[in-house]
């Protein structure tokens, strides 16, 4: 492989909607030669990896990806976090197990939400 993912996958189970979580994500080079990390993109919109400036890992190197889950609706998340790297896209797997909040919180979605303006 040329990486290693630091864990192989991430695995969340019974998370509660609306709570964010950050999860740390290790991503070591296993090339003879630098990797070049251009960005790091989600699939999912409950899920939003930190946003990386361009690095270069050197052979051996590893770096952290910091990944806020806040789930969005009870159930099953499957989200694929892409690394794109002068070696092609990179594909690390995150899944998540969203239950009902002890809250009854609910998220606001696809909303417009006026600025300025007093809301009464």
């Amino acid at each position: 492989a040329s990486v290693a993912f630091d864990p192989p996958t991430l695995v969340l189970m019974e998370r509660p909607i609306c709570i964010p979580v950050w999860e740390t994500v290790r991503l070591t080079n296993r090339l003879e030669e630098d990797l070049h990390i251009f960005s790091v993109e989600a699939d999912d919109p409950a899920v939003h990896p930190s946003v990386m400036k361009l690095e270069v890992l050197g052979p051996g190197d590893s770096t952290t990806v910091q990944v806020l889950v806040v789930p969005l609706q009870v159930g099953r998340i499957d989200a694929t976090l892409t690394f794109r790297t002068n070696a092609g896209p990179l594909v690390y797997h995150l899944t998540a197990e969203a239950i009902e909040n002890a809250y009854w919180v609910e998220p606001i979605v696809a909303e417009r939400v006026p600025v300025g303006v007093a809301v009464r």
